[in-house]
Protein backbone atom coordinates (compact mmCIF):
# COMPACT_ATOMS: atom_id res chain seq x y z
CA UNK A 1 0.00 0.00 0.00
CA UNK A 2 1.34 3.43 -0.93
CA UNK A 3 2.30 5.66 1.99
CA UNK A 4 2.06 9.44 2.01
CA UNK A 5 4.74 11.40 3.84
CA UNK A 6 2.03 13.25 5.75
CA UNK A 7 0.52 11.56 8.81
CA UNK A 8 -2.39 12.65 10.99
CA UNK A 9 -3.82 11.19 14.15
CA UNK A 10 -7.34 11.87 15.37
CA UNK A 11 -7.91 14.53 12.72
CA UNK A 12 -10.77 15.41 10.35
CA UNK A 13 -10.16 15.82 6.63
CA UNK A 14 -11.94 17.53 3.77
CA UNK A 15 -12.07 15.80 0.42
CA UNK A 16 -9.28 16.32 -2.05
CA UNK A 17 -10.42 15.38 -5.59
CA UNK A 18 -9.27 11.90 -6.54
CA UNK A 19 -6.21 11.92 -4.31
CA UNK A 20 -4.89 10.34 -1.17
CA UNK A 21 -6.06 12.12 1.94
CA UNK A 22 -2.88 12.83 3.87
CA UNK A 23 -2.85 9.29 5.22
CA UNK A 24 -5.95 9.46 7.32
CA UNK A 25 -5.60 6.79 9.94
CA UNK A 26 -1.88 6.60 9.19
CA UNK A 27 -0.73 6.99 12.79
CA UNK A 28 -3.43 5.20 14.69
CA UNK A 29 -1.00 3.82 17.27
CA UNK A 30 1.09 6.97 17.85
CA UNK A 31 2.22 7.63 21.42
CA UNK A 32 3.38 10.81 23.14
CA UNK A 33 6.79 10.14 21.51
CA UNK A 34 5.98 10.31 17.78
CA UNK A 35 9.29 8.71 16.71
CA UNK A 36 8.66 5.56 18.74
CA UNK A 37 7.45 2.77 16.44
CA UNK A 38 4.24 0.89 17.25
CA UNK A 39 4.77 -2.63 18.60
CA UNK A 40 4.75 -5.31 15.95
CA UNK A 41 2.16 -8.09 16.38
CA UNK A 42 3.82 -11.43 17.00
CA UNK A 43 3.35 -14.09 14.31
CA UNK A 44 0.86 -16.69 15.40
CA UNK A 45 -0.24 -14.55 18.31
CA UNK A 46 -3.87 -14.37 17.11
CA UNK A 47 -6.23 -17.22 16.25
CA UNK A 48 -7.38 -17.95 12.71
CA UNK A 49 -10.60 -15.98 13.36
CA UNK A 50 -8.82 -12.92 14.74
CA UNK A 51 -6.86 -10.06 13.22
CA UNK A 52 -3.67 -8.67 14.75
CA UNK A 53 -3.90 -4.93 15.40
CA UNK A 54 -1.04 -2.45 15.46
CA UNK A 55 -0.92 -2.39 19.26
CA UNK A 56 -0.34 -6.14 19.42
CA UNK A 57 -3.88 -7.01 20.49
CA UNK A 58 -6.14 -9.45 18.61
CA UNK A 59 -9.43 -8.31 17.09
CA UNK A 60 -12.39 -10.69 17.10
CA UNK A 61 -15.53 -9.40 15.42
CA UNK A 62 -18.71 -11.44 15.35
CA UNK A 63 -20.33 -13.92 17.70
CA UNK A 64 -18.90 -16.27 20.30
CA UNK A 65 -20.66 -19.50 21.33
CA UNK A 66 -22.05 -17.62 24.34
CA UNK A 67 -23.88 -15.28 21.95
CA UNK A 68 -25.89 -18.09 20.35
CA UNK A 69 -29.55 -18.02 21.30
CA UNK A 70 -31.59 -21.08 22.25
CA UNK A 71 -32.08 -23.22 19.15
CA UNK A 72 -28.87 -21.93 17.50
CA UNK A 73 -25.37 -23.44 17.40
CA UNK A 74 -22.04 -21.75 16.81
CA UNK A 75 -20.55 -22.28 13.35
CA UNK A 76 -17.04 -22.62 14.72
CA UNK A 77 -16.04 -19.29 13.22
CA UNK A 78 -17.87 -15.99 13.65
CA UNK A 79 -21.61 -16.70 13.69
CA UNK A 80 -24.54 -18.72 15.02
CA UNK A 81 -26.65 -21.01 12.84
CA UNK A 82 -30.29 -21.95 13.47
CA UNK A 83 -31.11 -25.59 14.11
CA UNK A 84 -33.79 -26.46 11.53
CA UNK A 85 -34.53 -29.24 9.04
CA UNK A 86 -32.47 -29.14 5.85
CA UNK A 87 -35.55 -29.47 3.63
CA UNK A 88 -38.64 -27.27 3.77
CA UNK A 89 -41.52 -28.69 5.79
CA UNK A 90 -44.58 -29.85 3.83
CA UNK A 91 -47.97 -28.22 4.03
CA UNK A 92 -49.52 -28.71 7.47
CA UNK A 93 -46.23 -29.45 9.23
CA UNK A 94 -43.74 -27.20 11.02
CA UNK A 95 -40.41 -27.14 12.78
CA UNK A 96 -39.79 -24.33 15.23
CA UNK A 97 -36.27 -23.03 15.80
CA UNK A 98 -34.27 -25.77 17.52
CA UNK A 99 -36.12 -28.67 15.88
CA UNK A 100 -34.53 -30.83 13.20
CA UNK A 101 -37.58 -32.80 12.04
CA UNK A 102 -40.83 -31.55 10.54
CA UNK A 103 -43.88 -32.56 12.57
CA UNK A 104 -47.61 -32.14 12.93
CA UNK A 105 -48.68 -29.07 14.86
CA UNK A 106 -49.91 -31.23 17.77
CA UNK A 107 -50.39 -34.97 18.42
CA UNK A 108 -53.88 -36.39 18.24
CA UNK A 109 -53.81 -38.82 21.14
CA UNK A 110 -56.19 -41.75 21.36
CA UNK A 111 -59.96 -41.98 21.54
CA UNK A 112 -62.63 -39.49 20.61
CA UNK A 113 -61.22 -36.68 22.73
CA UNK A 114 -57.52 -37.51 22.53
CA UNK A 115 -55.49 -35.89 25.29
CA UNK A 116 -57.93 -33.11 26.11
CA UNK A 117 -58.24 -32.71 29.89
CA UNK A 118 -61.62 -33.74 31.25
CA UNK A 119 -63.08 -31.79 34.16
CA UNK A 120 -66.48 -31.82 35.80
CA UNK A 121 -67.53 -28.74 33.83
CA UNK A 122 -66.19 -29.90 30.45
CA UNK A 123 -68.57 -29.48 27.53
CA UNK A 124 -68.13 -32.03 24.74
CA UNK A 125 -68.67 -31.39 21.02
CA UNK A 126 -68.84 -34.01 18.28
CA UNK A 127 -70.23 -33.01 14.92
CA UNK A 128 -70.80 -36.65 14.05
CA UNK A 129 -73.16 -37.35 16.97
CA UNK A 130 -76.59 -38.25 15.53
CA UNK A 131 -78.68 -38.45 18.69
CA UNK A 132 -80.59 -35.13 18.76
CA UNK A 133 -80.55 -35.19 22.56
CA UNK A 134 -77.28 -33.34 23.23
CA UNK A 135 -76.47 -32.18 26.73
CA UNK A 136 -72.69 -31.61 26.47
CA UNK A 137 -71.67 -34.87 28.10
CA UNK A 138 -69.26 -37.26 26.41
CA UNK A 139 -72.18 -39.63 25.81
CA UNK A 140 -74.46 -36.93 24.35
CA UNK A 141 -72.18 -34.18 23.00
CA UNK A 142 -73.18 -30.98 21.31
CA UNK A 143 -72.91 -31.04 17.53
CA UNK A 144 -71.67 -27.46 17.08
CA UNK A 145 -68.92 -25.54 18.81
CA UNK A 146 -71.24 -22.59 19.23
CA UNK A 147 -73.60 -24.71 21.32
CA UNK A 148 -70.70 -25.82 23.49
CA UNK A 149 -69.56 -22.23 24.04
CA UNK A 150 -73.08 -21.13 24.94
CA UNK A 151 -73.46 -23.93 27.50
CA UNK A 152 -70.02 -23.61 29.06
CA UNK A 153 -69.55 -22.12 32.50
CA UNK A 154 -66.82 -19.45 32.83
CA UNK A 155 -63.42 -21.12 32.59
CA UNK A 156 -64.80 -24.44 31.34
CA UNK A 157 -63.14 -26.62 28.70
CA UNK A 158 -64.99 -27.21 25.44
CA UNK A 159 -63.61 -30.51 24.08
CA UNK A 160 -64.03 -30.86 20.32
CA UNK A 161 -63.91 -34.24 18.57
CA UNK A 162 -62.78 -34.97 15.02
CA UNK A 163 -64.73 -33.12 12.36
CA UNK A 164 -65.03 -30.12 10.10
CA UNK A 165 -67.18 -27.48 11.81
CA UNK A 166 -68.55 -24.96 9.34
CA UNK A 167 -69.54 -22.13 11.63
CA UNK A 168 -68.41 -18.83 13.08
CA UNK A 169 -67.54 -19.04 16.78
CA UNK A 170 -67.95 -16.03 19.06
CA UNK A 171 -66.53 -15.85 22.59
CA UNK A 172 -67.52 -12.84 24.71
CA UNK A 173 -68.58 -12.09 28.26
CA UNK A 174 -66.76 -15.06 29.78
CA UNK A 175 -63.54 -17.00 29.44
CA UNK A 176 -63.67 -20.48 27.98
CA UNK A 177 -61.04 -23.02 26.95
CA UNK A 178 -61.75 -24.25 23.43
CA UNK A 179 -59.71 -27.40 22.87
CA UNK A 180 -59.69 -29.65 19.81
CA UNK A 181 -58.39 -33.21 19.63
CA UNK A 182 -55.66 -32.08 17.17
CA UNK A 183 -55.36 -29.69 14.21
CA UNK A 184 -55.06 -32.47 11.62
CA UNK A 185 -58.49 -33.86 12.62
CA UNK A 186 -60.46 -30.86 13.89
CA UNK A 187 -61.08 -27.73 11.85
CA UNK A 188 -63.25 -24.67 12.17
CA UNK A 189 -64.32 -23.34 8.77
CA UNK A 190 -65.46 -19.74 9.00
CA UNK A 191 -68.33 -18.61 6.82
CA UNK A 192 -67.21 -14.99 6.50
CA UNK A 193 -70.37 -13.70 8.20
CA UNK A 194 -68.39 -12.27 11.16
CA UNK A 195 -64.92 -10.68 11.23
CA UNK A 196 -63.19 -14.01 11.88
CA UNK A 197 -63.91 -17.71 12.14
CA UNK A 198 -63.19 -17.44 15.88
CA UNK A 199 -63.93 -14.03 17.40
CA UNK A 200 -62.83 -13.26 20.97
CA UNK A 201 -64.06 -9.91 22.24
CA UNK A 202 -64.86 -8.08 25.46
CA UNK A 203 -64.86 -9.53 28.98
CA UNK A 204 -63.27 -12.83 28.01
CA UNK A 205 -59.91 -12.61 29.83
CA UNK A 206 -58.01 -15.88 30.04
CA UNK A 207 -59.74 -17.48 27.08
CA UNK A 208 -57.76 -20.29 25.46
CA UNK A 209 -58.01 -21.81 21.98
CA UNK A 210 -55.87 -24.94 21.43
CA UNK A 211 -55.28 -27.83 19.04
CA UNK A 212 -57.51 -26.73 16.17
CA UNK A 213 -57.20 -25.98 12.50
CA UNK A 214 -58.86 -22.75 11.36
CA UNK A 215 -59.71 -21.91 7.77
CA UNK A 216 -62.52 -20.28 5.82
CA UNK A 217 -63.66 -17.25 3.89
CA UNK A 218 -62.57 -14.41 6.17
CA UNK A 219 -59.94 -13.98 8.87
CA UNK A 220 -58.92 -16.83 11.17
CA UNK A 221 -58.82 -15.64 14.80
CA UNK A 222 -59.63 -12.07 15.84
CA UNK A 223 -59.15 -10.91 19.40
CA UNK A 224 -59.90 -7.56 20.98
CA UNK A 225 -60.44 -6.01 24.41
CA UNK A 226 -59.51 -9.04 26.52
CA UNK A 227 -56.23 -9.89 28.24
CA UNK A 228 -54.29 -13.11 28.86
CA UNK A 229 -55.77 -14.85 25.85
CA UNK A 230 -53.84 -17.97 24.75
CA UNK A 231 -53.79 -19.29 21.18
CA UNK A 232 -51.71 -22.47 21.13
CA UNK A 233 -51.02 -25.37 18.76
CA UNK A 234 -53.22 -23.97 16.01
CA UNK A 235 -53.00 -24.58 12.27
CA UNK A 236 -54.32 -21.37 10.73
CA UNK A 237 -54.33 -21.73 6.97
CA UNK A 238 -55.83 -20.94 3.58
CA UNK A 239 -58.01 -18.11 4.80
CA UNK A 240 -59.53 -15.44 2.61
CA UNK A 241 -57.98 -12.74 4.78
CA UNK A 242 -55.58 -12.42 7.73
CA UNK A 243 -54.60 -15.37 9.88
CA UNK A 244 -54.54 -13.76 13.33
CA UNK A 245 -55.88 -10.27 14.09
CA UNK A 246 -55.28 -8.58 17.45
CA UNK A 247 -56.52 -5.03 17.95
CA UNK A 248 -57.29 -3.04 21.07
CA UNK A 249 -60.40 -0.91 20.72
CA UNK A 250 -61.87 -0.01 24.11
CA UNK A 251 -59.92 -2.04 26.67
CA UNK A 252 -56.45 -3.55 27.21
CA UNK A 253 -55.72 -6.40 24.82
CA UNK A 254 -53.06 -9.03 25.34
CA UNK A 255 -52.56 -12.40 23.65
CA UNK A 256 -50.00 -15.20 23.45
CA UNK A 257 -49.67 -17.14 20.19
CA UNK A 258 -47.53 -20.25 20.67
CA UNK A 259 -46.55 -23.44 18.88
CA UNK A 260 -48.70 -22.63 15.88
CA UNK A 261 -48.45 -22.82 12.09
CA UNK A 262 -49.85 -19.84 10.20
CA UNK A 263 -49.64 -20.46 6.47
CA UNK A 264 -51.17 -19.61 3.09
CA UNK A 265 -53.34 -16.80 4.36
CA UNK A 266 -53.85 -13.42 2.68
CA UNK A 267 -52.53 -9.91 3.40
CA UNK A 268 -50.99 -10.70 6.82
CA UNK A 269 -50.25 -13.89 8.68
CA UNK A 270 -50.37 -12.10 12.05
CA UNK A 271 -51.59 -8.52 12.54
CA UNK A 272 -51.35 -6.40 15.71
CA UNK A 273 -52.68 -2.83 16.03
CA UNK A 274 -52.19 -1.45 19.53
CA UNK A 275 -52.36 -4.01 22.32
CA UNK A 276 -49.75 -6.63 23.18
CA UNK A 277 -48.76 -9.97 21.70
CA UNK A 278 -46.19 -12.67 22.36
CA UNK A 279 -45.47 -14.94 19.38
CA UNK A 280 -43.42 -17.94 20.42
CA UNK A 281 -42.21 -21.09 18.63
CA UNK A 282 -44.42 -20.39 15.63
CA UNK A 283 -43.99 -20.63 11.88
CA UNK A 284 -45.56 -17.92 9.72
CA UNK A 285 -45.16 -18.59 6.01
CA UNK A 286 -46.50 -18.27 2.50
CA UNK A 287 -48.77 -15.29 3.13
CA UNK A 288 -50.29 -14.36 -0.22
CA UNK A 289 -50.71 -10.88 -1.62
CA UNK A 290 -54.15 -9.46 -0.95
CA UNK A 291 -55.82 -7.44 -3.73
CA UNK A 292 -54.62 -3.81 -3.76
CA UNK A 293 -56.09 -1.24 -1.41
CA UNK A 294 -57.02 2.31 -2.48
CA UNK A 295 -53.32 3.14 -2.76
CA UNK A 296 -52.92 0.46 -5.38
CA UNK A 297 -50.66 -1.59 -3.12
CA UNK A 298 -51.31 -5.15 -2.08
CA UNK A 299 -49.69 -6.80 0.93
CA UNK A 300 -48.66 -10.26 1.94
CA UNK A 301 -46.83 -9.61 5.21
CA UNK A 302 -45.78 -12.39 7.51
CA UNK A 303 -46.20 -10.31 10.67
CA UNK A 304 -47.45 -6.70 10.72
CA UNK A 305 -47.29 -4.66 13.94
CA UNK A 306 -48.22 -1.01 14.14
CA UNK A 307 -49.81 1.74 16.18
CA UNK A 308 -53.56 1.82 16.56
CA UNK A 309 -55.32 3.40 13.55
CA UNK A 310 -57.69 5.48 15.69
CA UNK A 311 -55.95 6.18 19.00
CA UNK A 312 -52.35 6.01 17.79
CA UNK A 313 -51.51 3.83 20.80
CA UNK A 314 -48.28 1.89 20.40
CA UNK A 315 -48.32 -1.87 20.04
CA UNK A 316 -45.97 -4.08 22.05
CA UNK A 317 -44.70 -7.44 20.84
CA UNK A 318 -42.21 -10.18 21.62
CA UNK A 319 -41.36 -12.58 18.79
CA UNK A 320 -39.26 -15.50 19.99
CA UNK A 321 -38.01 -18.75 18.39
CA UNK A 322 -40.09 -18.28 15.27
CA UNK A 323 -39.57 -18.92 11.56
CA UNK A 324 -41.05 -16.27 9.25
CA UNK A 325 -40.56 -17.33 5.64
CA UNK A 326 -41.78 -17.09 2.08
CA UNK A 327 -44.10 -14.19 2.73
CA UNK A 328 -44.62 -11.27 0.36
CA UNK A 329 -43.56 -7.62 0.57
CA UNK A 330 -42.51 -7.80 4.25
CA UNK A 331 -41.42 -10.62 6.49
CA UNK A 332 -41.93 -8.50 9.62
CA UNK A 333 -43.13 -4.88 9.56
CA UNK A 334 -43.01 -2.73 12.70
CA UNK A 335 -44.42 0.80 12.64
CA UNK A 336 -44.45 3.17 15.62
CA UNK A 337 -44.36 0.33 18.15
CA UNK A 338 -42.12 -1.48 20.64
CA UNK A 339 -40.93 -4.92 19.56
CA UNK A 340 -38.28 -7.46 20.54
CA UNK A 341 -37.41 -10.23 18.09
CA UNK A 342 -35.28 -13.00 19.56
CA UNK A 343 -33.84 -16.31 18.35
CA UNK A 344 -35.83 -16.20 15.14
CA UNK A 345 -35.26 -16.74 11.42
CA UNK A 346 -36.74 -14.33 8.87
CA UNK A 347 -36.04 -15.45 5.34
CA UNK A 348 -37.03 -15.74 1.70
CA UNK A 349 -39.42 -12.78 1.65
CA UNK A 350 -40.63 -12.23 -1.92
CA UNK A 351 -41.95 -9.15 -3.74
CA UNK A 352 -45.72 -8.82 -3.72
CA UNK A 353 -47.73 -9.50 -6.86
CA UNK A 354 -47.45 -5.83 -7.83
CA UNK A 355 -43.66 -5.60 -7.68
CA UNK A 356 -43.30 -4.09 -4.21
CA UNK A 357 -40.46 -4.73 -1.80
CA UNK A 358 -39.50 -8.18 -0.50
CA UNK A 359 -37.95 -6.88 2.71
CA UNK A 360 -36.99 -9.18 5.58
CA UNK A 361 -37.65 -6.69 8.40
CA UNK A 362 -38.88 -3.10 8.06
CA UNK A 363 -38.94 -0.77 11.07
CA UNK A 364 -40.52 2.62 10.45
CA UNK A 365 -42.33 5.56 12.02
CA UNK A 366 -45.93 5.09 13.11
CA UNK A 367 -48.53 4.76 10.40
CA UNK A 368 -51.11 6.76 12.31
CA UNK A 369 -49.04 8.82 14.74
CA UNK A 370 -45.66 10.44 14.12
CA UNK A 371 -43.81 8.29 16.65
CA UNK A 372 -40.62 6.30 16.38
CA UNK A 373 -40.55 2.53 16.47
CA UNK A 374 -38.26 0.95 19.05
CA UNK A 375 -37.01 -2.52 18.12
CA UNK A 376 -34.40 -4.97 19.37
CA UNK A 377 -33.32 -7.78 17.04
CA UNK A 378 -31.28 -10.28 19.05
CA UNK A 379 -29.83 -13.68 18.21
CA UNK A 380 -31.53 -13.94 14.81
CA UNK A 381 -30.78 -14.80 11.20
CA UNK A 382 -32.23 -12.62 8.44
CA UNK A 383 -31.43 -14.17 5.08
CA UNK A 384 -32.28 -14.53 1.39
CA UNK A 385 -34.85 -11.76 1.31
CA UNK A 386 -35.59 -10.43 -2.12
CA UNK A 387 -35.00 -6.70 -1.71
CA UNK A 388 -33.13 -6.29 1.56
CA UNK A 389 -32.46 -7.61 5.02
CA UNK A 390 -33.32 -4.92 7.59
CA UNK A 391 -34.68 -1.46 6.71
CA UNK A 392 -34.89 1.24 9.42
CA UNK A 393 -36.68 4.53 8.80
CA UNK A 394 -36.77 7.26 11.45
CA UNK A 395 -36.70 4.75 14.31
CA UNK A 396 -34.48 3.31 17.05
CA UNK A 397 -33.07 -0.17 16.52
CA UNK A 398 -30.57 -2.41 18.30
CA UNK A 399 -29.27 -5.41 16.35
CA UNK A 400 -27.27 -7.79 18.53
CA UNK A 401 -25.63 -11.16 17.78
CA UNK A 402 -27.53 -11.40 14.50
CA UNK A 403 -26.56 -12.49 10.99
CA UNK A 404 -27.94 -10.60 7.98
CA UNK A 405 -26.92 -12.32 4.76
CA UNK A 406 -27.64 -13.27 1.16
CA UNK A 407 -30.12 -10.46 0.47
CA UNK A 408 -31.02 -10.54 -3.20
CA UNK A 409 -31.75 -7.79 -5.74
CA UNK A 410 -35.36 -7.43 -6.84
CA UNK A 411 -36.74 -8.43 -10.24
CA UNK A 412 -35.37 -5.21 -11.73
CA UNK A 413 -31.89 -6.10 -10.50
CA UNK A 414 -31.81 -3.32 -7.87
CA UNK A 415 -31.21 -3.18 -4.14
CA UNK A 416 -30.40 -6.34 -2.19
CA UNK A 417 -28.69 -4.56 0.73
CA UNK A 418 -28.04 -6.01 4.16
CA UNK A 419 -28.96 -3.27 6.67
CA UNK A 420 -30.15 0.25 5.82
CA UNK A 421 -30.85 3.03 8.34
CA UNK A 422 -32.19 6.33 7.04
CA UNK A 423 -34.24 9.30 8.07
CA UNK A 424 -37.96 9.67 7.38
CA UNK A 425 -38.63 12.70 5.15
CA UNK A 426 -42.28 12.81 6.24
CA UNK A 427 -41.56 13.21 9.97
CA UNK A 428 -37.99 14.49 9.92
CA UNK A 429 -36.99 11.74 12.33
CA UNK A 430 -33.45 10.44 12.02
CA UNK A 431 -32.87 6.72 12.25
CA UNK A 432 -30.65 5.37 15.02
CA UNK A 433 -28.96 1.97 14.72
CA UNK A 434 -26.75 0.16 17.20
CA UNK A 435 -25.18 -2.93 15.61
CA UNK A 436 -23.27 -5.14 18.05
CA UNK A 437 -21.50 -8.50 17.65
CA UNK A 438 -23.23 -9.15 14.35
CA UNK A 439 -22.31 -10.39 10.88
CA UNK A 440 -23.48 -8.70 7.67
CA UNK A 441 -22.29 -10.76 4.73
CA UNK A 442 -22.84 -11.65 1.09
CA UNK A 443 -25.47 -9.03 0.43
CA UNK A 444 -25.73 -6.83 -2.66
CA UNK A 445 -25.21 -3.13 -3.30
CA UNK A 446 -24.34 -2.15 0.29
CA UNK A 447 -23.78 -4.24 3.37
CA UNK A 448 -24.62 -1.39 5.76
CA UNK A 449 -26.16 1.85 4.47
CA UNK A 450 -26.38 4.92 6.74
CA UNK A 451 -28.34 7.74 5.12
CA UNK A 452 -29.13 10.95 7.01
CA UNK A 453 -29.08 9.00 10.24
CA UNK A 454 -26.83 7.75 13.02
CA UNK A 455 -25.20 4.35 13.47
CA UNK A 456 -22.88 2.86 16.08
CA UNK A 457 -21.22 -0.41 15.09
CA UNK A 458 -19.23 -2.48 17.58
CA UNK A 459 -17.48 -5.85 17.30
CA UNK A 460 -19.20 -6.63 14.02
CA UNK A 461 -18.15 -7.96 10.63
CA UNK A 462 -19.23 -6.62 7.23
CA UNK A 463 -17.91 -8.63 4.30
CA UNK A 464 -18.35 -10.04 0.80
CA UNK A 465 -20.82 -7.42 -0.46
CA UNK A 466 -21.51 -7.85 -4.17
CA UNK A 467 -22.67 -5.44 -6.86
CA UNK A 468 -26.15 -5.81 -8.31
CA UNK A 469 -26.53 -7.53 -11.68
CA UNK A 470 -26.38 -4.05 -13.25
CA UNK A 471 -22.98 -3.55 -11.66
CA UNK A 472 -23.95 -1.03 -9.00
CA UNK A 473 -21.74 -0.69 -5.97
CA UNK A 474 -20.68 -3.56 -3.74
CA UNK A 475 -19.72 -1.39 -0.75
CA UNK A 476 -19.31 -2.84 2.70
CA UNK A 477 -20.37 0.28 4.64
CA UNK A 478 -21.75 3.45 3.06
CA UNK A 479 -22.46 6.71 4.91
CA UNK A 480 -24.27 9.44 2.93
CA UNK A 481 -25.84 12.85 3.23
CA UNK A 482 -29.55 12.88 2.44
CA UNK A 483 -29.99 15.82 0.10
CA UNK A 484 -33.78 15.93 0.13
CA UNK A 485 -33.85 16.28 3.92
CA UNK A 486 -30.48 17.95 4.56
CA UNK A 487 -29.63 15.26 7.09
CA UNK A 488 -26.02 14.15 7.44
CA UNK A 489 -25.11 10.56 7.99
CA UNK A 490 -22.99 9.76 11.04
CA UNK A 491 -21.15 6.51 11.74
CA UNK A 492 -19.04 5.43 14.70
CA UNK A 493 -17.40 2.04 14.18
CA UNK A 494 -15.31 0.28 16.81
CA UNK A 495 -13.54 -3.08 17.08
CA UNK A 496 -14.98 -4.26 13.79
CA UNK A 497 -13.89 -5.73 10.46
CA UNK A 498 -14.75 -4.70 6.90
CA UNK A 499 -13.37 -7.10 4.32
CA UNK A 500 -13.63 -8.58 0.84
CA UNK A 501 -16.29 -6.16 -0.44
CA UNK A 502 -16.38 -5.64 -4.19
CA UNK A 503 -16.05 -1.85 -4.27
CA UNK A 504 -15.31 0.16 -1.12
CA UNK A 505 -14.84 -1.13 2.38
CA UNK A 506 -16.03 2.13 3.96
CA UNK A 507 -17.39 4.83 1.61
CA UNK A 508 -18.33 8.25 2.99
CA UNK A 509 -20.28 10.71 0.80
CA UNK A 510 -20.64 14.22 2.26
CA UNK A 511 -21.13 12.66 5.69
CA UNK A 512 -19.15 11.75 8.82
CA UNK A 513 -17.46 8.60 10.04
CA UNK A 514 -15.11 7.65 12.87
CA UNK A 515 -13.19 4.40 13.10
CA UNK A 516 -11.39 2.83 16.07
CA UNK A 517 -9.64 -0.48 16.68
CA UNK A 518 -10.86 -1.91 13.38
CA UNK A 519 -9.47 -3.80 10.39
CA UNK A 520 -10.31 -2.90 6.79
CA UNK A 521 -8.92 -5.37 4.30
CA UNK A 522 -9.08 -6.76 0.78
CA UNK A 523 -11.68 -4.35 -0.60
CA UNK A 524 -11.19 -2.72 -4.03
CA UNK A 525 -10.92 0.58 -2.11
CA UNK A 526 -10.37 0.29 1.61
CA UNK A 527 -11.58 3.80 2.57
CA UNK A 528 -13.10 6.42 0.30
CA UNK A 529 -14.34 9.97 0.82
CA UNK A 530 -16.27 11.93 -1.80
CA UNK A 531 -18.10 15.21 -1.90
CA UNK A 532 -21.88 14.80 -2.07
CA UNK A 533 -24.33 17.66 -2.62
CA UNK A 534 -21.48 20.10 -2.15
CA UNK A 535 -20.57 18.76 1.29
CA UNK A 536 -17.17 17.22 2.07
CA UNK A 537 -16.81 13.87 3.74
CA UNK A 538 -15.05 13.75 7.10
CA UNK A 539 -13.23 10.81 8.62
CA UNK A 540 -11.93 10.63 12.15
CA UNK A 541 -9.19 8.32 13.34
CA UNK A 542 -9.83 7.17 16.89
CA UNK A 543 -6.78 4.91 16.85
CA UNK A 544 -5.81 1.27 16.54
CA UNK A 545 -6.89 0.68 12.93
CA UNK A 546 -5.17 -1.46 10.30
CA UNK A 547 -5.63 -1.96 6.56
CA UNK A 548 -4.12 -4.12 3.85
CA UNK A 549 -4.44 -7.37 1.94
CA UNK A 550 -4.11 -10.27 2.33
CA UNK A 551 -3.17 -9.37 5.91
CA UNK A 552 -4.37 -6.06 7.38
CA UNK A 553 -0.98 -5.07 8.73
CA UNK A 554 -0.52 -1.61 7.24
CA UNK A 555 -1.69 1.88 8.09
CA UNK A 556 -4.90 3.09 6.46
CA UNK A 557 -5.28 5.68 3.72
CA UNK A 558 -8.45 7.24 2.35
CA UNK A 559 -8.83 8.03 -1.35
CA UNK A 560 -11.34 10.15 -3.22
CA UNK A 561 -12.05 8.29 -6.45
CA UNK A 562 -15.32 10.06 -7.32
CA UNK A 563 -17.57 7.08 -6.66
CA UNK A 564 -21.32 7.26 -7.17
CA UNK A 565 -23.28 7.24 -3.89
CA UNK A 566 -26.20 4.85 -3.43
CA UNK A 567 -29.68 6.31 -3.30
CA UNK A 568 -31.92 5.71 -0.24
CA UNK A 569 -34.45 2.91 -0.29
Amino acid sequence: MAVSPLRYAGSMHRRAPVAFLGCWLACSACSSQPDEPAPEPQPGHCSVHEVALSDGSCLFAGMTPEDCAAGFVHDGALGCEPVLPVEACPFGQLAAVGETICREVAPCGDGTWGDIPVEASTQHVDGGYPGGDSDGSSARPWTTIGAGVAAAAPGAIIAVAEGSYVEDVSIAGKAVRLWGRCPSLVEVVGTGQQPAAILITTAAPGTEVRNLAITGAGAGVAQTDSVDVVLEALWIHDLGFRGVVVQATQAPTRVRLAGSLVERNQEMGVYLAGGQITIESCVVRDTATYPPDVTGHGYGYGIGIHDHPITGDRAEALIRSCVVEWNHDQGVLVAGSDVTIEASVIRDTQPDDYGGFGQGVSIIDGRFAAQRANVTLRGCVVERNQKGGVLIGGSDVVIEATTIRHSQPNAQGAYGGGVAVQDDPATGHRGMLTLVRSVVQQNHRTGLFVGGSDAVVESSLVRDTLPTPAGFFGDGVTVVNRGETGSEGNLVMRDSRIEHNSRAGLAVFGANAALAGSAVSCNAFELTTDVALGLPATLQDDGGNVCGCPQPDDSCHAVSPGLEPPEPL
